[in-house]
C-alpha cells in the first residue's frame, strides 16, 4: 500500500512538472508576434539600406516576416509537444 501511494505521488508530481513547463497557446502567439515585430523592424532597416527604396524594403519585410511568423508559431508548438 505504501509503494502504491508513493508511485501515485511521483506520477502526480511528474504531471505537475509537465504542465508547468508547457506554455499556453495564447502565450506562444504573443511571444511569436512580439518577436516578429522586432524582426520586421530589423529587416526593414536592412532592406531599406540595401535597396534605397522604402516601398521595396517594406514589401520584403512584410512578406519575409509573415512566412517567419508562421514558421515560428509551428516550431514553438512542436517544441512544446516534444
Amino acid at each position: 500500500m505504501i509503494n502504491y501511494n508513493n508511485e501515485n505521488r511521483e506520477q502526480e508530481q511528474e504531471q505537475i512538472e509537465i504542465k508547468q513547463t508547457k506554455e499556453s497557446l495564447k502565450r506562444t502567439v504573443v511571444k511569436a508576434i512580439f518577436w516578429r515585430i522586432i524582426a520586421i523592424i530589423s529587416t526593414l532597416i536592412l532592406a531599406a539600406w540595401l535597396y534605397n527604396d522604402l516601398q521595396k524594403a517594406t514589401a520584403l519585410a512584410v512578406i519575409d516576416n509573415i512566412i517567419k511568423l508562421i514558421l515560428h508559431f509551428v516550431f514553438e508548438l512542436s517544441f512544446n509537444k516534444w
